[in-house]
């Protein structure tokens, strides 16, 4: 693996300067950031969805739930997002993501649901999200349904991502810890989202659903990084505000009165360029996985 390039150098040198300022180094990013393209994929994968159009249900009764979903592997070209695409980060730490949930049936056909990814730590990094959405069925008719919902997440996801543990250990060796770790670094990464769902659910069968949806959402996310490496100690906060869209695909099976499970796949374009210099060409790198929702009715 080669050096440091000398953006990443220059960069560096700079970081260095306001550290010693006492002066932390703060820049706001344009969406097609390769650091604010990552913010925005992880930020995706966390987003919730209704796995259908909502339907109303008894008033006061509840459901309980479990979602899962598949975070893919990046490549190395797709984690060298660090000082501007010139730095492979470490964020390839766990194959799934999954919550509780918990759903309140209210009355005129509105629900509120609430999820919660506890801060249990997994290969050195833990995530701490809230979410709280409110739903509705919009119209109902013999086989189909129309429904909307309005969803908030909140939180942060922490670990040694700029300065991984093993790059750390790696000492004065240029090839394991090119960019001269001394520790394991301290980066946290907050999301604040809120996305509005419009969804169509279609009764293929008595048991069997169809559905598919349209996701905007508006993202409010920091990185703060918390590194030091050799000459400098890395104190960034990079912060990003937009929004985007995306898209959703299901099958949902009724199992029983009580028992509900669908699957979805959810598709998310996300436009970066990866080019250091900020001139290269636009590319979609999108985040395309699939989710299961399995949840269980008490009335």
């Amino acid at each position: 693996m080669r050096r440091a390039p000398a953006l990443a150098l220059f960069v560096a040198a700079a970081l260095s300067a306001a550290s010693a300022r006492g002066q932390g180094f703060v820049e706001e990013l344009d969406e097609t950031r390769t650091e604010a393209w990552a913010m925005r994929w992880f930020a995706a994968v966390a987003t919730p969805t209704s796995f259908g159009a909502p339907e109303e249900a008894a008033a006061w009764s509840w459901d309980f739930g479990l979602e899962g979903g598949l975070i893919p592997s990046l490549s190395e070209s797709d984690r060298r997002v660090g000082f501007n695409g010139t730095k492979v980060e470490d964020v390839n730490r766990s194959p799934v993501f999954g919550r509780p949930v918990v759903r309140l049936n209210l009355p005129a056909a509105f629900s509120l649901t609430a999820g919660w990814v506890p801060p249990i730590e997994l290969d050195g990094v833990k995530a701490n999200l809230v979410s709280l959405a409110i739903a509705r069925p919009f119209w109902t008719g013999d086989r189909g349904r129309l429904g909307g919902q309005l969803s908030w997440l909140d939180g942060d996801v922490s670990g040694d991502i700029t300065c991984p543990a093993d790059e750390a250990e790696a000492g004065d060796d240029p090839d394991a810890n090119p960019f001269n770790c001394l520790e394991p670094s301290d980066d946290e990464m907050s999301i604040e989202a809120w996305t509005f769902e419009l969804a169509w659910s279609f009764a293929a069968s008595e048991r069997f659903e169809l559905f598919l949806s349209g996701l905007w959402q508006q993202l409010d996310s920091d990185f703060q990084v918390h590194a030091y490496y050799a000459d400098f100690h890395d104190n960034t906060l990079l912060t990003y505000e937009g929004d985007s869209w995306a898209a959703t695909a299901g099958l949902a099976w009724t199992a029983s009165e009580r028992w509900r499970i669908a699957g979805e796949l959810y598709y998310s374009p996300l436009d970066v360029i990866r080019d250091p210099s900020g001139v290269g060409p636009e590319e979609n790198d999108a985040l395309f996985n699939a989710r299961l929702m399995v949840t269980y009715r008490l009335r």
